[in-house]
């Protein structure tokens, strides 16, 4: 969301929960982005219990645990944690909403040298 469409007093919150939506599309983009043989993955489901920013780029950011729907709200949601077996690649799906809209993104990390590096994102779906 570019900053010029949005107003100064937004509010960024986090979803606490992890919910699942469409595993299975997740799930073969993961396994396209690193090129994984098909493997059974299982969800993996997780709380967030604090967050180590209070701001990003001058907005709050608050943690909640019911999601809201409010124009001068941005939800950012993590849905369908995968990892695969070696634990070398790993994908989020993030979905970020703002009143009525959202968008649906599935974001790429792959681990080198102990550390995960960012490999990436592709847009899901817009709604």
């Amino acid at each position: 969301m570019s900053k010029n469409s949005i107003k100064d007093n937004i509010v960024v919150t986090l979803n606490a929960e992890v919910t699942t939506m469409d595993v299975k599309e997740s799930i073969e983009l993961f396994n396209a982005k690193f090129s994984l043989k098909k493997e059974k993955t299982d969800p993996i489901f997780f709380k967030i219990k604090k967050i180590p920013l209070s701001r990003i780029d001058n907005y709050p950011i608050t943690l909640v645990s019911d999601f809201q729907k409010n124009q001068e709200t941005v939800n950012v949601s993590f849905t369908n944690f995968s990892l695969d077996k070696s634990k070398n690649f790993a994908s989020v799906t993030v979905i970020k909403s703002r009143g009525i809209g959202a968008k649906f993104e599935i974001y790429y990390f792959k681990q080198v040298n102990g550390k995960w590096i960012f490999e990436g994102k592709e847009l899901i779906a817009l709604g």
